[in-house]
């Protein structure tokens, strides 16, 4: 009896062993891209890839799909590169697509929502820590869309706005589409060689999902921890860091005919210096409520407040850090709800600006 309990605790512990050494190995097997280095003023931003530095770089030759098969073959194929330098990261994609006329793209406003026409989504995880990260997308007809990955890739928090340029193009084989990513917009961990990377493309008509890395419907595309690598990135270079934004607000009206009409004004100041390429600091005067749309009128007739969405960059930016809990949305712990900061005047006690 005692051989028998020496030989089950050799064989757990062979097979701790064995799964440890093939979680090793699943790690080391991350799919690979590397960037090719481009100088700064040589490259036009038009959506046709047809630069002489897209022709020596390594390519991403095509994706696999998650829907409507697992583990496919895209009925069309999608070529990635990408370009860097110390200041930006630029990316391109050929999107082939055996019927040209029937690409389904419509949207061109900021931050729509991409996901029932064509697009291409980029992930990246820029501190490698399977946590976070940011998400930027691109339609056919070049309506942009980015976010903030949160939760280890369980929200996307699409408020947050970064300053990035897209422009696509079509021809008789598909579209294409060209990305620059300023170096300036993003927070990184310095040191680090290779940043998490991974892309989807979405073909509508088709009902068809692709994707590089972690291709299996179990997963998002926004669990970085499942992301690729992209190698070979240079000592980024984030310049002298400030950002300086002012903004001014005014208003009139008369309450009746006969009365003298009413104007007001407010003015605001946000300032941004990166200390750090993952280090910032920020000031803000007189918080501008500008940036926020009027919130849907909501009738509440709990306990609890109403949280309505926050919008202005100066708290979006690192808000991911506060976003966390147990996994379900009605138990999620809020450490810190910014919204309610600049909506009551002190001196008057009223609500101010919404």
């Amino acid at each position: 009896m005692r051989t028998q309990r020496v030989t089950t605790g050799w064989s757990c512990l062979a097979f701790s062993l064995l799964v440890t050494g093939s979680a090793l190995a699943q790690a080391d097997e991350r799919p690979t891209l590397r960037a090719a280095a481009v100088s700064n003023g040589s490259f036009m931003l038009d959506g046709r890839l047809n630069d002489r530095a897209w022709s020596a770089a390594d390519s991403i030759v095509n994706l696999i799909t998650i829907e409507p098969e697992e583990g496919g073959v895209p009925a069309g194929q999608t070529i990635v590169k990408v370009l860097v330098n110390p200041s930006d990261i630029i990316i391109g994609v050929v999107c082939r697509d055996t019927n040209p006329a029937g690409i389904v793209s419509f949207s061109k406003a900021r931050d729509a929502d991409l996901e029932q026409e064509d697009h291409v989504l980029i992930v990246l995880d820029p501190f490698q820590d399977g946590r976070s990260g940011y998400v930027f997308a691109v339609n056919p007809s070049g309506a942009r869309f980015d976010g903030l990955v949160s939760g280890q890739g369980e929200e996307v928090n699409s408020a947050w706005d970064a300053v990035w340029e897209a422009k696509t193009s079509r021809d008789g084989s598909g579209w294409r589409a060209e990305i620059r990513l300023p170096i300036k917009s993003l927070s990184f961990k310095k040191g680090l060689t290779a940043w998490g990377f991974n892309v989807q493309r979405r073909v509508q008509r088709l009902q068809e999902t692709s994707r590089w890395s972690g291709a299996s419907r179990d997963h998002e595309i926004y669990q970085t921890n499942l992301a690729g690598l992209l190698r070979d990135l240079p000592d980024f270079d984030f310049g002298f860091g400030l950002s300086v934004r002012p903004a001014a607000v005014g208003s009139t009206n008369r309450p009746t005919q006969p009365s003298p009409r009413e104007q007001a004004g407010d003015v605001s100041l946000d300032v941004t210096q990166k200390l750090g390429p993952n280090l910032v600091t920020s000031l803000t005067v007189n918080t501008d409520f500008a940036e926020t749309e009027v919130d849907a009128r909501q009738t509440n007739l709990t306990r609890f407040d109403i949280e309505f969405p926050e919008k202005r960059s100066f708290f979006l930016e690192g808000s991911d850090i506060f976003e966390f809990g147990l996994g379900l949305d009605e138990a999620n712990l809020l450490p810190f709800f910014s919204r309610q900061i600049g909506l009551v005047d002190p001196e008057e006690g009223e609500s101010g600006k919404i």
